[in-house]
């Protein structure tokens, strides 16, 4: 298998590439023999050199994975990080791992994935000197230790897009930063709603909160530059300090008081005053309320009682007879999916021989680009015109 890039007009311009695979005649033959879908993993991995006790190593940190058909024969890898890549690809094992464990993420972090699932084998070669000849896939995830292959990119830091002006307010509301331009564009709406009709309510509300907290809890450290900075200081409260559970000692430590000297604060006697009424009220509406609850649950029981007795007198056909007939719909229903999976699965393998036939290495063309491709589908096209008007931001 060999892996090649794609080249397209978006080529130096953005941090996105295109790339394709190509299959041996042994290994197609030997593809077409398997039993379910046959699928291709891709690893783009960041190569990093550093230092430890004067010695120069180098290693790598996962950007992203793709769990393909191999049947597609390209697509397109966002980077994350400038500097140089190996792209890694592998034909997996199907049968002993599923697409959802290799693409689960237990970290993310400055634009680097942390998987649960770990693939490459990074030899001595790679880790003294950096050579390609040092990077592989563990063969338990690969049908044989020959599907596998590389591709080595640099990636210019030109390539990644700008932070635009609103970068700061729209992310304002997401927990991740946004992927690329595309993703930026699509958070707008909903940023700009939110802090145009949400962000003043929110303000306000910090101090109402401040206002009562001061008097029934006793905060009184407070950062008000998040009043008129909202988007730069999120923290309304720096340090929370309670006039009810604390106090300063005489060595300046802050020391919790004894819990009857909690009770007996004025501020909770006060809010035992204003609470009392309210409480007392509710206690006596509230038995009215279950009176009448009690009284329409009497009534609908009653009335589901009288239903149920007159189903049971009017009806003609006996249980077991009913039972019957469902079982002989089900097995029927059973019988005929069968049938249908045993037709699609055949189907299905008729379709992937075709297509990997069409994969051969000896079929590509001198020139290997996106114009080439001997079929374009409608997610390739849709990728590539995104490679040209989204770029990726960098470490995101």
């Amino acid at each position: 298998m060999l892996l090649h890039q794609l080249k397209s007009e978006g080529d130096g311009k953005s941090a996105t590439m295109g790339i394709r695979w190509c299959l041996s005649p042994e290994q197609i033959e030997r593809l077409k023999a398997e039993e379910g879908e046959v699928k291709i993993l891709l690893s783009v991995l960041h190569i990093r050199q550093f230092s430890q006790c004067g010695i120069k190593n180098y290693g790598y940190e996962e950007e992203s994975r793709k769990v393909l058909p191999i049947t597609e024969g390209s697509t397109f890898i966002s980077f994350r990080n400038p500097g140089r890549h190996i792209i890694c690809a592998g034909i997996i094992d199907a049968s002993s791992w599923s697409s959802e464990n290799y693409l689960q993420i237990q970290q993310r972090c400055a634009g680097f994935n942390y998987y649960n699932c770990l693939i490459i084998n990074a030899a001595k070669a790679f880790r003294d000197n950096g050579t390609t000849e040092g990077i592989g896939m563990y063969d338990r995830q690969l049908l044989t230790s020959k599907d596998f292959a590389l591709l080595e990119v640099d990636v210019d830091e030109k390539s990644f897009a700008p932070e635009p002006r609103d970068y700061r307010l729209v992310n304002y509301w997401f927990d991740t930063k946004p992927i690329d331009q595309c993703h930026h564009r699509k958070r707008r709406f909903l940023a700009y709603f939110l802090t145009i009709a949400i962000l003043p309510i929110m303000q306000i509300l910090k101090v109402w909160a401040f206002a009562i907290g001061n008097v029934f809890v006793g905060v009184t450290l407070i950062n008000w530059r998040s009043i008129f900075k909202p988007l730069t200081y999120g923290a309304f409260c720096d340090i929370y300090y309670s006039k009810i559970l604390n106090y300063i000692g005489k060595n300046g430590e802050i020391k919790t008081k004894k819990w009857w000297k909690v009770l007996l604060n004025w501020r909770f006697i006060i809010g035992y005053a204003c609470l009392l009424p309210f409480i007392a009220t509710l206690i006596a509406t509230n038995w009215l309320l279950l009176f009448a609850i009690l009284c329409c649950l009497g009534f609908v029981g009653g009335s589901a009682a009288v239903i149920g007795r007159l189903i049971d007198k009017y009806q003609s056909e006996s249980k077991f007879d009913r039972q019957q007939r469902m079982i002989k719909k089900r097995i029927e229903k059973e019988r005929l999916l069968e049938q249908k999976q045993i037709k699609e699965e055949e189907l299905r393998k008729q379709k992937q021989a075709r297509e990997l036939e069409r994969m051969a290495c000896s079929l590509l063309p001198e020139e290997i680009s996106y114009a080439t491709l001997p079929k374009k589908p409608i997610h390739l096209r849709l990728q590539h015109l995104k490679s040209m008007v989204c770029r990726p931001f960098a470490g995101n």
